[in-house]
């Protein structure tokens, strides 16, 4: 324990600067504990990681008609993908190519 009074008592020639010794060490000591009673304060009132972590809900599973209906539009979208290629192969021959049409499927 401080002897925060026997510093008050401190002087250098009529000068007592161990009041003003003593006020900023009561100061500090006021200070720490209620800035350490805040912080306590602040850490109760909020919840921990763990507990928002529990707090947060898990998105339900998907069912087994959603599972199915998701597989069957991408089927359908795959689907659609390969029919543009092929339409595009087709096309590119048929006009890219130098030789006339009828030629192309031995049109005589």
């Amino acid at each position: 324990m401080r002897n925060v009074e026997r510093i008050a008592e401190l002087s250098w020639n009529g000068v007592t600067y161990g009041k003003f010794l003593s006020a900023i060490i009561n100061f500090r000591d006021w200070y720490c504990s209620f800035s350490s009673l805040l912080k306590a304060i602040e850490k109760a009132s909020k919840p921990s990681v763990r507990k928002r972590s529990q707090l947060r809900i898990a998105p339900a599973a998907p069912t087994e008609l959603e599972v199915l209906q998701e597989i069957k539009a991408l089927l359908e979208i795959r689907q659609i993908k390969d029919l543009a290629l092929k339409l595009n192969l087709f096309f590119s021959l048929l006009f890219c190519t130098s030789q006339p049409f009828s030629s192309i499927f031995l049109i005589t």
